[in-house]
Formats: structure tokens, C-alpha cells, sequence
């Protein structure tokens, strides 16, 4: 192995810690409790706010099919109130079934549990392999960037697929680099986790986590090509874990269609959402692309300050200051994740929310450039100094902003005022110190800690109004308990509705109309499904009432009527009472 280049004569003296120099090429050690460390302190930050919210946005589509399979033991076919739903992989819907399993019991903490685990184990990776590939420090560094990326911080706190299928893309993308850039040996090992993870992402989101580990094959392909060695391309080892991971998505395919034939329910009642997802695999329009392109951007500025790694990457001072072996690693990651974002672009990804799978990479670059960058000469560590100052300075002053946006947790300001008052005084002590020292660098460690308190608390104050708990209350108030409710596109909207409200669902999935129910029946309808009935001959609503869905939008409670007596309803129930105020009762 080349030895690191010489510093320059005129370079301030590193501590041994920081000296890339001494530090070791592969974990061990002290090292090997870093990961852990990062860990632990990633479920500090989610666990104790994953109770407190209640289910809200497309946490149900995960949560009821799990619950089901729990209840039923068919856990081959995820199914959201007696129907298949298609529309994700099962992979993440495994895992809370799991969690449910284990706890004996579901509730929101379980259910949330596998995404805060997936989170954490997301950071312990990056600092793991930024360890394995750059040195201890470097993986530490690595390692709290994750820990710090605040982008990715709302994944580990609901029970979306979020959180698994950034896990596994990132190690996808990770086990990728180390088989093409870094191993010399144990190369069939790194096929095996490759295929591994690839067929892991495919099972929890499709095609949903694929940039990134595109990325990293089409660099590699790149490369074998611009040495001169096209023949690497066809060596099984640059296949093998692409084929093992859609090997694992068919093999699935197959058997959930078996086991539908087995149960005697077809499989095209649960795809809407997948035709939905492939007709946007392209920008259909200019105006499409140009959403995509605005995506790209606003990935790179969610992923601040990790993502400025970018950018010093193109330093050369940063780049001549590593050691061969781990350049090329480095620039594997720096042009994994900017092909990755040329295939964003060319898929028209319109949400950057998609593509957050994209950042983890970076983290590992990013400890990569710091530990060059004290090797650069003293321009290249005044910068680095400048950009721990300002990192701290943003992380007290996220902390401040996400205190004040929570403050109407009435019962949290003490919490929250603290919060606020030990980032100001943290990021001062971390600011005074590294003027001495780069020691003061830990402060960034309880800086990120501070500012995930009044994060966790201002999502549970905003999932809170987004939730249908509220509508469920005024459902369960009209019928009573236990009704039996026929649903249509309220249940892919709103699911939690009727799990809060304790309703047996009669659900049509498609084209909800008055055909499918007998009469002297509670329906819900959404606004479209409510005006096809009234447009219907000889369909009677009775007792229509609105219910919230969101601030601008209402759902509609009714009796399906035709002669059949409105059920007894419960005491003091008053039908205008239930309506935003000043609305009246639509018929």
C-alpha cells in the first residue's frame, strides 16, 4: 500500500487522532464500539417521541396489513381491511408484524419501532464502512453526519418505508463500492450481502431505492471500461448481485400470486397503485423535467451540510492529500451519488422525499474529505475550521427554530426553553474550543441530540392535525361502537379513521357505488364518491354529515336509506354540531 503523502512543511501539527497517518485501514479496536455508539445515540434521539403521535398520512397502508398478518397468519400478501394491497413489497410490513410479534400487543410505539432500528442501523453503517474505508476518525465523522442529516431524521419516527428502504439501499450502495473499489479478498462474501441488500430494496419499495445502487454499477461499468479492462464487466461478480436481488423480488412475485390463487382473490385488485408508480418512470413533459431538475436541487440542499462534501471533493489539494487506495473508494462515492442524481433526473422523480436514498453515501465521503482536508495545507484546515463553526451555528439555530415551532406543546416549553438555551450555550463552548483545539468538535455530537428534542415534538404537533384520530372520534360519536361502515377511497386515504373509531369496514376498492351495499347502511364517502350517488336514481341519503379530512377537504358520513329506519345513534348526538362552524348540513 503507497504510504499517505508527506504534509506540507508549513502544515500545523494534527493531533494523533486526526492524523490520517495513524489511523487504521480496517476496524478494530476502540473503533469497533464507534458504530454502537452511533447507534445507540440515533435511538435516543427517535424512541422516546415514536409513541405520542397518532397514525397519520400512509403509516396505516403499513401498519393494518401487518396487524392482519399478525391477527390471520397469512403474512404472504399484505391485505388493508380484507383486500390485497400491491401497491409497496412486504419487506417493511414484515418487520412490524415482527415487532408486534415480539411486544405481544400492537400501538404506535411498536408499530414505529422497526423504522427508529432501521434508522439507527442506517448511522452505524456510514460509520462503519467510513471507518473500514478512511480510519476511525473518519468513521466517526461519518457516522454523526448521518447522525445529523436532519432530512432523514422524520424517516425514523412513523412507520412509512422510508426509513428500511433508505437502510437498504444505502447498503446496497455500500456493499457496491467495497466489491468494485475497496476488496481485494472475501470477494464472493461481498456478492452474497450485495444481492443481499439490492433484493432487500426491491422488496421494500420496488424500484423506489434503485438510483443509488444504478449509480454505483454504472461508475463501475465506467471504470472498467476508461482502465481498459472491459472484461471485469462480465465476470460474474459484477452481475451476480444484481440478478440475486431481482431473483428475490420474482421469487416473491411468484409465491404471493400462488397464494392468492390459493385463497381465491386476485392479485389485479391490489396493482392500481403499481400501474400508477410505472406510468411515471419518465418526465412525460418540459414541465415535468424541470420539477425533476428542481428535485435534484432540492436534494442536495436538504442534505446540507453533508452534501458541501461534493464539493470538496473537486478540491485537488483535498484529493492529493489521500492515499491512492482510499481516492478511489472516495471518488466512487462522489460519482455513485452524482449518476444517481442524473438518473433522478432521467426517471423525472418529482418528490425529493423518493430519493433520499441518495445522501447516506455522502456521509462516508464527507469524513473522507475532513481527514484530507488537515493534510491539505493550512487554507484547506481554515476552511475545514470554518465549516465546524458554521455547522455548529446551524445546528443551535435549527434547534431555536424547531423549539419556537413547537412551542404550542403546551406542556413541552420547559422542555423546549432548555432545549433552546443548551444549544446556544453548547454551539459557544464548541466555537470557543476549536479555536484551540479540534476537540470542540464533540459539542456537534450534543448539538444534534438538542435539536432532535423539539424536532420529535413539532412533527407530533403536526402528524397530530394531519391524523384522522379526530375524524374517528366524530364518526365513533354518530354510529356508536362497532358499526359496520361501508367504505370506498376513504380507506387508502384515511385508513387510521376507522381503526380509531373501532369500525368493521365493508371495503370497495374500486368504484365505490351504491350497487355493492344493501341499504340501511352506514357509508363514508369521499367528495367524488358522494356526488355520484346523489346523482344516482332513487338513492336517499339521509342524515349527510361532514367530516373533516384535512383543513380544505370533507369526508361524508351517511345512511343509506331506501325505507330502512336510521339506526338508534348515540345520546345527545346534534347533526349540526358536528360540522365546521357556520356550514350546514349538505343533502
Amino acid at each position: 500500500m503507497t504510504p499517505p503523502p508527506t504534509p506540507p512543511a508549513n502544515a500545523p501539527a494534527l493531533p494523533t487522532d486526526l492524523d490520517p497517518s495513524t489511523a487504521p485501514a480496517r476496524p478494530g479496536g476502540k473503533f469497533a464500539g464507534a458504530p454502537l455508539l452511533v447507534f445507540l445515540l440515533s435511538l435516543a434521539m427517535h424512541v422516546p417521541f415514536l409513541g405520542i403521535t397518532p397514525i397519520a398520512g400512509t403509516e396505516g397502508h403499513r401498519i393494518f396489513p401487518a396487524h392482519e398478518m399478525v391477527r390471520s397468519g397469512w403474512w404472504m400478501v399484505p391485505m388493508l381491511f380484507g383486500k390485497p394491497l400491491l401497491t409497496k413489497p412486504p419487506l417493511h410490513m414484515w418487520l412490524i408484524a415482527i415487532s408486534e410479534t415480539i411486544a405481544g400487543h400492537g400501538g404506535e410505539l411498536v408499530w414505529r419501532m422497526p423504522s427508529a432500528i432501521t434508522g439507527a442501523l442506517l448511522c452505524s453503517a456510514a460509520c462503519w464502512f467510513g471507518g473500514r474505508w478512511f480510519g476511525k476518525t473518519a468513521g466517526l465523522i461519518s457516522g454523526f453526519c448521518a447522525l445529523g442529516m436532519l432530512t432523514l431524521w422524520g424517516q425514523s419516527q412513523v412507520a412509512d418505508i422510508d426509513a428500511t428502504n433508505t437502510l437498504f439501499a444505502a447498503l446496497a450502495a455500500f456493499c457496491g463500492i467495497e466489491l468494485f473499489f475497496a476488496s481485494r479478498r472475501g470477494r464472493a462474501v461481498w456478492v452474497l450481502w450485495a444481492g443481499l441488500a439490492t433484493g432487500a430494496t426491491l422488496m421494500t419499495k420496488g424500484p423506489g431505492g434503485v438510483s443509488i445502487i444504478l449509480g454505483v454499477w454504472i461508475f463501475a461499468l465506467a471504470t472498467a471500461i476508461q482502465e481498459g479492462r472491459p472484461g471485469r464487466i462480465a465476470h460474474p461478480a459484477f452481475w451476480l448481485p444484481l440478478l440475486f436481488g431481482g431473483a428475490i423480488f420474482a421469487a416473491y412475485y411468484y409465491a404471493a400470486s400462488a397464494s392468492l390463487r390459493a385463497h381465491g382473490v386476485s392479485m389485479a385488485d391490489g396493482l392500481s397503485g403499481v400501474r400508477e408508480g410505472t406510468s411515471h418512470l419518465y418526465p412525460h413533459s418540459f414541465q415535468a423535467l424541470f420539477w425533476a431538475a428542481f428535485v435534484v436541487i432540492e436534494l442536495l440542499a436538504f442534505g446540507l451540510p453533508v452534501t458541501i462534501a461534493l464539493g470538496c471533493w473537486f478540491n485537488p489539494a483535498v484529493r492529493d492529500a489521500m492515499e491512492p487506495n482510499r481516492r478511489r473508494i472516495a471518488g466512487a462515492l462522489a460519482a455513485s451519488a452524482l449518476i444517481g442524481l442524473a438518473v433522478c433526473l432521467a426517471t423525472g422523480t418529482d418528490n425529493p422525499r423518493y430519493e433520499y436514498v441518495m445522501l447516506p453515501p455522502l456521509c462516508p465521503l464527507a469524513g473522507a474529505v475532513a481527514i484530507a482536508a488537515l493534510s491539505a495545507g493550512p487554507n484547506a484546515v481554515k476552511w475545514l475550521r470554518i465549516f465546524v463553526w458554521a455547522s455548529a451555528i446551524a445546528l443551535a439555530g435549527t434547534s431555536i427554530v424547531l423549539a419556537v415551532a413547537a412551542w404550542p406543546l403546551l406542556p413541552a416549553r420547559a422542555l423546549l426553553a432548555a432545549c433552546a438555551a443548551l444549544s446556544v450555550i453548547v454551539c459557544s463552548l464548541t466555537v470557543v474550543r476549536l479555536s484551540a483545539s479540534w476537540r470542540g468538535a464533540w459539542g456537534l455530537a450534543l448539538l444534534i441530540v438538542l435539536a432532535a428534542i423539539p424536532f420529535g415534538l413539532q412533527r407530533h404537533y403536526g402528524r397530530s392535525n394531519m391524523s384522522g384520530i379526530h375524524a374517528a372520534r366524530t364518526l365513533r360519536q354518530i354510529v356508536g361502537k362497532n358499526p359496520v361502515v361501508a367504505v370506498g377511497g376513504a380507506v387508502t386515504s384515511k385508513p387510521e379513521v376507522f381503526y380509531y373509531a373501532g369500525a368493521r369496514v365493508n371495503y370497495f376498492p374500486k368504484g365505490f357505488a351504491p350497487e355493492d351495499v344493501s341499504p340501511g347502511t352506514w357509508v363514508y364517502l369521499e367528495e367524488g364518491e358522494r356526488k355520484r350517488w346523489l346523482q344516482t336514481p332513487g338513492v336517499k341519503l339521509e342524515h349527510v354529515t361532514a367530516i373533516p379530512r384535512t383543513p380544505k377537504v370533507d369526508d361524508y358520513l351517511a345512511w343509506y336509506a331506501i325505507g330502512s329506519a336510521l339506526p338508534n345513534v348515540s345520546p345527545g348526538w346534534k347533526e349540526k354540531d358536528l360540522n365546521r362552524q357556520g356550514a350546514k348540513t349538505p343533502r
